[in-house]
């Protein structure tokens, strides 16, 4: 699916899904995103400033952000996520920054090889 090159996102838009999305458009800013679904998506880049991402499927992830630019998220899927191409091995040490996080999906995720060192209590994460 592609949009008109003039397609503009509501300015208040909090909730994207886009399954099968391969980029994100150069003018989506998503400031007041709360959620956003991008299953079974191409993309190659988390995001950041949102409660929910899930990126369950995704072919093309390349690289998680840190997570210290993500201090509203609460629930990441990352099931079924193919990361063999990809190098990544680990979830970054940022995700101790994850004060609100209660959910971290990561199921079928074969190609991690540990779970970073946690300092800071994060005694409602569950994982999954």
């Amino acid at each position: 699916m592609s949009l008109p090159k003039d397609f503009e996102f509501p300015p208040n838009l909090n909730y994207l899904h886009w399954e099968g999305l391969v980029s994100l458009p150069s003018n989506f800013h998503g400031e007041k995103l709360v959620a956003i679904n991008l299953k079974s998506s191409n993309i190659k880049e988390l995001l950041k400033g949102e409660k929910f991402i899930d990126l369950s499927n995704s072919q093309q992830l390349i690289k998680i952000p840190k997570f210290s630019r993500m201090p509203k998220l609460e629930k990441l899927n990352l099931e079924d996520t193919w990361l063999s191409d990809s190098g990544i091995k680990e979830l970054p040490t940022s995700i101790e920054c994850l004060e609100a996080l209660e959910v971290l999906l990561l199921d079928n995720c074969s190609n991690f090889e540990k779970f970073p060192e946690i300092q800071k209590n994060m005694e409602n994460l569950w994982l999954i």
